[in-house]
């Protein structure tokens, strides 16, 4: 392992540590250092060292590290709240956080099935944390009702279900006339090359590429189709469903844009995108009709009653094909994407 990478695990560690303890002294700290799977020489953490560890988080995450002397010396995050209302902060830091803990946690390898790490960590940590120690989780459940229900269990599996995100970006400008629909421009900023390097799609990387590309992507369909966004007589974007980070970003683009301009604002089903895809590519082609939708995380059959009246048949319960390509792909040691 390299240096910044050991030094920017042990932060996380760090960070995560404090923020689980509420406050830790570091002869604590050190204790729980000693048995990480980070620290492979099973040394200790010198106070000056530490201190620059804590500098170095503040000025890398914006974590406050400080110390309580009233209280024997102990060590606590100081801006906690601040960073729970930092949604991207907190999804980083959870994210590492997990992905440290299930290392911690390695003999549970075959036991904790991760597709993707979600933003909300609240109770995962937990939950591995009993499946480690043989501890059993007593459950408080509220329904929508206010009802309540108690339960406890003694956790051995646990998935982490993902939604997945799309992996291109793309802006596309469509002239519809008389009925006649007609593609002038279509650009796509494809993530595959980035994304191949983990094996599949990361969200937080396919959050940031989707920042990256969709200004200049959408100024290139517009350019490509000869048009300014004076003559656009509506913006549509895909609103859901999908991983919520990349929808965040095409949807308040999308606004943006469309509350700049005086320009109305259509919110787009993707899913049922991918039907009407099919009015492009078949001019002739009206309802009713049945479609079958097979995409990377959604696959399902449709009964299509008119443009806007979509009836579902039956749909996967699990993985959709695109998923279960990149899997078995993954499993075989073949690259991503799977079904190329």
């Amino acid at each position: 392992m390299s240096m910044s990478a050991s030094l920017f695990n042990r932060y996380i560690w760090l960070v995560n540590t404090i923020s689980r303890r509420g406050k830790i002294s570091l002869e604590e700290i050190n204790e729980c250092w000693r048995i990480s799977p980070y620290n492979e020489s099973h040394d200790t953490i010198p106070e000056r060292t530490f201190h620059r560890h804590k500098e170095a988080i503040k000025t890398l995450f914006d974590v406050d590290i400080k110390c309580d002397r009233s209280d024997s010396n102990r060590y606590y995050i100081a801006n906690e709240e601040e960073l729970e209302n930092n949604y991207m902060r907190k999804w980083l830091l959870g994210t590492f956080a997990v992905d440290q803990l299930s290392r911690e946690a390695k003999h549970l390898k075959g036991r904790i099935l991760f597709e993707d790490i979600p933003s909300g960590q609240q109770y995962l940590e937990q939950i591995i944390e009993a499946m480690r120690d043989n501890r059993t989780l007593r459950l408080h459940y509220r329904t929508f009702g206010d009802s309540f229900s108690n339960t406890e269990v003694e956790p051995y599996c646990v998935k982490v279900y993902a939604r997945r995100c799309c992996d291109e970006t793309s802006a596309a400008v469509v002239r519809m006339e008389n009925g006649h629909r007609e593609i002038l421009s279509n650009i796509v900023a494809s993530q595959i090359d980035v994304h191949r390097l983990y094996g599949g799609v990361v969200p937080e990387i396919a959050s940031r590429a989707h920042i990256e590309a969709i200004s200049r992507i959408t100024y290139e369909a517009l350019d490509e189709a000869g048009v300014t966004l004076s003559d656009i007589g509506a913006v549509a974007v895909t609103a859901f469903p999908g991983l919520i980070g990349a929808l965040i970003v095409g949807v308040n683009f999308a606004k943006s844009l469309a509350f700049a301009n005086d320009i109305p604002l259509v919110a787009v089903n993707h899913v049922k995108a991918h039907v009407a895809a099919a009015y492009l590519e078949y001019p002739s082609l009206e309802p009713p009709f049945t479609a079958m939708v097979v995409s990377g995380g959604h696959t399902s059959i449709y009964q299509v009653s008119s443009y806007t009246d979509f009836k579902t048949i039956g749909s996967t319960r699990d993985d959709a094909a695109g998923e279960a390509f990149d899997k078995v792909a993954r499993v075989l040691g073949m690259p991503y994407p799977g079904g190329a």
